[in-house]
């Protein structure tokens, strides 16, 4: 595993950092689900500087929807079953927030839009990823 960084259009942060399975020398596997990227997603299988260990560019995609964010106030052990029981991957960033992303199908491949993430929603949950989204963090 290596620890690569993944270039931000942030005014706040330059980069974020995230957990990779190393493939080759310069070719990694992201493991983790990165919380401020929307362009690199889980999964995805990236070519980066080995010097730097900057992402350059994707190489294959790892078909994971775009991560979702979330902040609740209650058992983490029953926001983690509610989406695994959906079929989601989850990652708790703090003790309040975290994100979902789940395998794409081959439907959900062929679609333009994306999917609504909003219904059927636990009821101690807020979705903050608007408030992320127009922060400059996506």
């Amino acid at each position: 595993m290596v620890k690569i960084r993944i270039p931000l259009a942030s005014k706040l942060f330059s980069f974020e950092k995230t957990w990779a399975e190393q493939l080759s020398d310069g070719i990694g596997k992201i493991k983790n689900v990165p919380c401020f990227s929307s362009k690199y997603k889980y999964h995805e299988v990236v070519l980066f500087n080995r010097d730097t260990l900057t992402i350059q560019r994707i190489v294959v995609h790892g078909g994971y929807t775009k991560p979702k964010y979330f902040q609740f106030e209650g058992d983490p052990q029953l926001e983690l079953e509610y989406w695994f029981d959906r079929g989601y991957l989850i990652e708790f960033y703090s003790g309040n927030m975290y994100a979902v992303c789940r395998k794409r199908n081959r439907q959900e491949w062929k679609r333009d839009k994306e999917i609504n993430w909003r219904t059927d929603l636990p009821a101690n949950c807020i979705n903050i990823y608007e408030e992320v989204s127009n922060n400059g963090n996506q």
